[in-house]
């Protein structure tokens, strides 16, 4: 619960702060609302956005600098350095076309609204499952783990761009990590609803087929055992209901969350790290390895491992939702 809790107001302090967007959380319904922002707030903010944004004049610099080898015909440093540049030119640019899909996203009503409403969905799904008096597990502790070393190396990797000077991508990770840590605590709350069920469900098909067999150590809530074969029946299909609730709230879910085509272009940029990294590994002669390993960890551990982090995290909580769905059903076959 408390993990779940620090993503999520993490997640919308962060949210708040950019200034974009008109949802807020009113603490008095418990509720997302559409609630428009103060227009001089609104106007300091978009300035000081088009002061980053043009910082870097829209990234013609990186371009001319990868287009450079190609008009010059001399054999200089530069020229060895093409495909490091072009790298550089080419994750700017991705950067740029994932910052206005995000940010246009976050701006759009349509997109809130929509939003808004299948946040209070979830809202109402957990205040249904807390009345169901189920524990509530934490499924699944080596995603928690993947998650933390995930989060440090995003914030390795949002400390090694502001060095180096690169705040489009910086702005880019902040507007990914918004997205991102939202449906990475929806789908921890989702596993443990799911486990809740499963666990529960192995109770009661102990309880219908084995009524002499078993002790109080096969319960994982002590609860359980005050309830006739009559209220398991009732309770099971309650828990039908909701699950039929979140299995359709899920697939609305999925279908607006729009970071699939991000966090794979993100790839593009820890490509770009990794070259860096086996370029100095294997061909810089100039640092000894402590060097080596310093360099790597100053400017190239978090862009290398944080965008693979990210994707084998939403996989693996994906495939482990798959499974539980197959053993919940697996168990109703059972009932």
């Amino acid at each position: 619960r408390w993990f779940l809790l620090c993503i999520c107001w993490s997640t919308y302090i962060l949210y708040r702060s950019v200034v974009v967007g008109q949802m807020k959380y009113e603490r008095n319904s418990r509720m997302m609302v559409i609630r428009p922002r103060n227009i001089w707030m609104i106007r300091i903010a978009l300035f000081l956005k088009i002061l980053i944004f043009l910082y870097h004049y829209l990234g013609v610099n990186y371009i001319l600098a990868a287009v450079y080898p190609f008009i010059n015909n001399q054999t200089n440093a530069k020229q060895k350095r093409f495909l490091e540049i072009f790298l550089e030119a080419v994750s700017i640019y991705i950067a740029i076309w994932n910052i206005c899909r995000l940010y246009t996203w976050l701006r759009s009503p349509s997109w809130n609204r929509s939003f808004v409403l299948l946040v209070n969905r979830v809202f109402h799904l957990a205040s249904l499952v807390e009345g169901t008096s189920l524990p509530h597990p934490l499924e699944g502790f080596v995603l928690l783990l993947i998650y933390v070393v995930q989060f440090k190396l995003t914030l390795i990797q949002f400390i090694n761009y502001i060095r180096g000077g690169t705040e489009l991508l910086v702005i880019n990770i902040i507007l990914l990590d918004i997205f991102y840590n939202a449906y990475i605590a929806y789908l921890f709350l989702v596993l443990s609803w799911i486990a809740s069920f499963n666990g529960f469900l192995e109770v009661s098909n102990e309880r219908i087929y084995k009524p002499f067999v078993f002790t109080t150590a096969d319960f994982q809530n002590h609860r359980m055992m005050g309830l006739s074969i009559l209220q398991q029946r009732q309770k099971i299909l309650q828990l039908l209901d909701l699950y039929s609730r979140i299995n359709n709230g899920h697939q609305d879910i999925v279908a607006l969350w729009p970071l699939a085509s991000v966090l794979i272009s993100s790839v593009v940029t820890m490509v770009g790290h990794w070259a860096a990294i086996i370029y100095i590994a294997l061909f810089n002669h100039d640092l000894d390895t402590a060097g080596k390993w310093n360099w790597v960890g100053k400017w190239h551990l978090g862009g290398g491992l944080a965008p693979l982090l990210r994707i084998l995290l939403i996989g693996l909580c994906n495939d482990r939702l798959a499974q539980l769905d197959r053993y919940l059903s697996l168990q109703l076959l059972f009932i």
